[in-house]
């Protein structure tokens, strides 16, 4: 009779992994269908020996951060982006791919995980190589190169020779930014091209460089004249059902889960748990990006119309992930001696949840500031789910200091 019921649960178990990746496959392929893309970015990152680590990984952290904002970077499939590195070789850092609300959460780990190669300054191979991989592109969109670097490459001759059979090849434009007091402002003047639109910047210090290249990530995806972080229906709506879809196959999860708790082995009691936690990490990710979209649609100095339809939701989906961090909270206490890894997990996802509140605070200051005001009813709910949330959060403290001294 167990064995009947462990081959019945390893079977719902099986169907529910099935349907959540056909979920996300599905997802992908209506977003992918919503757009083609209008534009293609590489970016060219300079990792040279006269970069130190630590610069480099600001710059990388800078890039990260910008290409993985949707107030700067949107979700609708309008664009793709790569990013290749370049010294004495150039590599595919984050290959040729289109920017959707699924992928955005793996940018940032991709960029991050680069290794410095340290040597010299091959501009001209990282510009063919960029010009290459832009041939990939579907065929109409604007294909931008943006050279990131802190000097003079190896041979300026030949990287000005690349740089113009790359235009000749199908690259609109080539840009460029600048660090430090080695680079040379007539040699990128001589890149970027055409001018305009092409332009090129140098800053002294890569603090500022992180500045400057979420300024030319804004600039390269955002269509010309369009609203500074306004977000279209389209890119919400499709966050929007991707996270109550994500909610719903969570908690079915969770669920089966619990049903077979006792059939299941230590080991895969703290696989399965895992597994959970995994998906509660990248629901979080999904709402804080869906709760920044919303963010600049209702704050009045974005100029947008507020979409409250929207805020809402973010609501019910708080409520909703605030329930599935106690369950998962109860899971680890089932334990008895829950692991140190997953307590470290339910450490870091209620700071998530908290964050998450306070960007939802931020989203009633901006409700509170709109000239139009809100409707009484709509005001009075949104601030009672506040203190709710508020004291979720304070269940789920008191809940993960009593599982420290368990």
């Amino acid at each position: 009779m167990l064995r009947i019921m462990r081959k019945m649960v390893q079977r719902r178990s099986h169907w529910l992994t099935a349907a959540l990746a056909l979920f996300m496959v599905l997802w992908v392929g209506q977003l992918a269908a919503a757009d083609q893309p209008k534009v293609a970015i590489a970016f060219l990152l300079d990792d040279s020996a006269s970069i130190t680590s630590s610069n480099f990984a600001m710059e990388l952290k800078g890039l990260a951060q910008a290409l993985s904002d949707p107030s700067i970077m949107p979700l609708d499939s309008s664009v793709e982006v790569t990013v290749l590195q370049f010294s004495s070789t150039v590599r595919n850092t984050l290959p040729l791919q289109t920017i959707t609300p699924l992928n955005l959460i793996s940018i940032t780990p991709t960029i991050l995980s680069a290794i410095q190669e340290g040597e010299s300054t091959d501009l001209a191979a990282g510009l063919r190589a960029a010009t290459a991989v832009l041939q990939l592109a579907p065929s109409g969109a604007r294909q931008i190169i943006c050279v990131i670097t802190d000097g003079m490459p190896d041979d300026p001759v030949q990287a000005l020779i690349a740089a113009t059979d790359a235009l000749g090849s199908g690259v609109s434009q080539i840009d460029a930014l600048g660090v430090g007091r080695m680079v040379d402002a007539n040699f990128l003047s001589a890149l970027v091209s055409p001018q305009p639109p092409a332009t090129f910047a140098i800053v002294d210090s890569y603090q500022a460089l992180v500045q400057a290249i979420a300024a030319k990530v804004h600039q390269f995806a955002m269509p010309p004249g369009g609203p500074i972080g306004a977000a279209s229906d389209k890119e919400l709506l499709s966050l929007e059902g991707l996270l109550h879809g994500q909610e719903s196959l969570i908690r079915s999860y969770a669920d089966l889960l619990q049903t077979q708790w006792q059939t299941l082995s230590p080991e895969d009691r703290f696989a399965r748990t895992a597994s959970l936690e995994h998906l509660l990490h990248s629901q979080q990710d999904l709402l804080q990006r869906f709760a920044a979209l919303i963010d600049s649609s209702v704050c009045p100095q974005n100029g947008a119309n507020p979409q409250l339809v929207f805020v809402k939701s973010l609501e019910n989906l708080l409520h909703s992930q605030a329930d599935l961090l106690m369950r998962f909270e109860q899971t680890l206490m089932a334990f008895g001696q829950p692991p140190a890894e997953l307590i470290a997990s339910l450490e870091s996802l209620i700071h998530g949840e908290g964050d998450l509140v306070n960007h939802f605070e931020s989203i009633l200051h901006c409700l509170s500031q709109l000239p139009g005001g809100v409707p009484a009813d709509l005001w009075n709910g949104l601030l009672g789910s506040f203190e709710e949330l508020i004291r979720s959060q304070e269940d789920l403290i008191r809940g993960f200091s009593a599982l420290l001294g368990s």
